[in-house]
């Protein structure tokens, strides 16, 4: 869950508005993960002397939220301290776990200009009931991977399936959590299914995988759309191969590289690979 300033008729503090004069809030944290648990160990800095006051006085409870869409875990954690460990068991969580820090009101009480809130506001004053959000930071999220490392292959990640309404063109979805799904028309399916008899895989990779996989490319090239796929196991593929290729998502090297180059890389030179296919055919006729 990610908290906007929006939803709020009251001022809030957290670093991503300037409700307050004083608004450094930020959730750190660090994963432990072994088989049987997932730690949290997290570090909470907060510079406001109302809310750290109101924290000490426990008129604001500071809590995490924990959630995770693929399992659908939602729990808020009581926190006691600006330091310390959470502790989830490894089954309740799996792909992508979303945290957000919350100050939640313990009881009811007024917020106005004593209490640091910008000048903004004038002689403006607030009532906060109890249960109202105080406060928020949105940490970011994380991944829970229950695949071993070697099974992270790119021949794993590529699904070709017909679909009738295309005709005569070629689609892609990725909305699918495991795989890239290369969708073709009925006719065009059927030549496929055809050649993947024939030896003619590296033609097949520089047809249809090859231009597929550059349009994924450029999708994670965009940060944006990065941030929507990244729970998704097809993505953890690609992100482990290119690891491996030392052109890490993240790295200059990745977005230098044109999205052509990296998609061969990854796919092993297709294109040379299915001319030599083809010329020795040629040849030995």
């Amino acid at each position: 869950m990610q908290i906007r300033n929006r939803l709020f008729s009251y001022p809030v503090y957290s670093s991503d508005v300037d409700d307050y004069i004083v608004n450094e809030f930020a959730f750190e944290y660090n994963i432990e993960n072994d088989e049987e648990s997932i730690k949290i160990i997290y570090t909470t800095k907060i510079s406001n002397k109302f809310i750290l006051n109101g924290i000490d006085k426990e008129d604001i409870k500071l809590t995490i939220l924990v959630e995770c869409s693929k399992t659908a875990y939602r729990q808020l954690f009581i926190l006691n301290d600006l330091k310390g460990v959470i502790e989830i068991a490894s089954h309740l969580l799996s792909a992508k776990v979303e945290i957000c820090c919350l100050l939640l009101a313990n009881k009811n009480f007024i917020i106005n200009k004593e209490s640091g809130i910008s000048s903004d506001y004038l002689d403006a004053s607030f009532s906060i009931n109890r249960g109202y959000i105080v406060g928020y930071d949105n940490a970011y999220a994380f991944i829970v991977d229950k695949d071993k490392e070697e099974n992270y292959k790119s021949s794993s990640i590529i699904s070709v399936v017909k679909k009738l309404d295309l005709d005569d063109y070629m689609d892609v979805d990725l909305e699918n959590d495991n795989k890239i799904k290369i969708q073709l028309g009925d006719e065009m399916y059927q030549y496929f299914v055809q050649l993947q008899g024939q030896d003619k895989l590296p033609v097949i990779h520089s047809m249809i995988v090859l231009p597929v996989l550059v349009y994924v490319i450029d999708q994670i090239k965009d940060y944006t759309m990065r941030e929507t796929y990244e729970d998704r196991y097809w993505y953890r593929c690609i992100a482990k191969q290119l690891e491996i290729l030392n052109i890490g998502i993240d790295s200059q090297i990745f977005e230098s590289k044109s999205s052509v180059s990296i998609a061969q890389e990854l796919l092993k030179a297709p294109i040379k690979n299915a001319l030599y296919d083809l010329t020795s055919v040629e040849g030995g006729d």
